[in-house]
C-alpha cells in the first residue's frame, strides 16, 4: 500500500491512479487469440477489354489525349448491433467491406462520361476515416489515375 507520505503517492495525480486502476481492471486474464488472416484481392479487367476499354498502372506512350483525371474513393458500409450479455448493453459494430470490382466499376464509367477509353497510371490506395465519437475508423479503398482517349481508337 502506498503511503499519503510516499514520494509516488505525492507524484501520482487522481487522473492518472484513475487510468492505472482501468487498465488493472481490464486485464483480467483472458487471453485472446487473433487468428492469421490472407487477404487475396484481384480485379477482373476482361469484361473492360472486351469493350475497347484499356487500364494500365503504366504512363501510355502511344499517342492520345488526356480527358481528365479520375480519383474514386469508397468506404465500407457500418451497421450496429446490440449485443446482448454486456455490461452496460453494448453494442458492436459490423463492417461490410467494399468490392474492389465494385470501385474499379465506378472508375470505368466516369472515365467513359468524359470520353475516355482508357485509364493510365492507375493506383489503389487503401484509406480509413478517422474514428469518430459516433463510430469506430472506417476502411475504404481508392482508385486514382489518367482518362485518356488513345488516337486511331474508334
Amino acid at each position: 500500500m502506498i503511503q499519503a507520505t510516499s514520494p509516488l503517492y505525492r507524484e501520482t495525480s487522481p487522473v492518472a491512479a484513475l487510468g492505472l486502476l482501468f487498465l488493472l481492471g481490464c486485464s483480467s486474464g483472458v487471453l485472446q487469440h487473433i487468428p492469421a488472416v490472407t487477404v487475396v484481392s484481384g480485379v477482373d479487367l476482361s469484361r473492360y477489354s472486351t469493350k475497347g476499354f484499356f487500364f494500365s498502372t503504366e504512363p501510355y506512350s502511344a499517342p492520345h489525349e488526356t480527358m481528365g483525371l479520375v480519383a474514386v474513393t469508397s468506404y465500407a458500409e457500418l451497421s450496429q448491433e446490440k449485443v446482448e450479455g454486456t455490461l452496460l448493453g453494448g453494442k458492436e459494430w459490423t463492417t461490410i467491406p467494399v468490392a474492389l470490382q465494385t470501385v474499379l466499376d465506378t472508375v470505368y464509367a466516369r472515365a467513359v462520361a468524359m470520353g475516355a477509353d482508357g485509364f493510365v497510371k492507375m493506383e489503389f490506395h487503401s484509406v480509413t476515416t478517422p474514428a469518430t465519437i459516433e463510430h469506430p475508423s472506417i476502411p475504404g479503398i481508392e482508385i486514382t489515375g489518367v482518362a485518356i482517349k488513345r488516337r486511331g481508337s474508334p
